[in-house]
């Protein structure tokens, strides 16, 4: 009986800490906001873009080009500067929708 009671709180332990995971790791871009400090990345794609593969400004700035994205006051929308061989190149700013995808400002769908 003992066993069980052990056995049962291991599993339940196990099943928390898996759910805590999950919800920390898949929070969205919104949800890690630091407005008005750069985020460094060595691509940029709209379309799978996330927080969590973020680079600091040393492992980027080797790079041919690389990517600097600022979140605004509100953290509803990013400005994303694109620079190449450590020369501002571009510049876009995309919002970002309530399930984390963002859309281009100034496209309209």
């Amino acid at each position: 009986m003992f066993l069980n009671e052990v056995m049962t709180n291991i599993i339940l332990a196990a099943i928390f800490l898996s759910q805590f995971f999950l919800v920390t790791v898949n929070v969205s871009a919104a949800g890690k906001c630091r407005h008005d400090i750069p985020y460094y990345f060595s691509e940029f794609n709209p379309s799978s873009w996330k927080v969590e593969n973020e680079l600091n400004y040393e492992e980027v700035y080797k790079n041919f080009e690389y990517f600097e994205v600022i979140f605004n006051k509100s953290c509803e929308e990013i400005t994303v500067k694109r620079y190449k061989k450590g020369a501002f190149d571009s510049s876009e700013k995309y919002r970002i929708n309530a399930d984390a995808s963002l859309q281009k400002i100034g496209d309209r769908q």
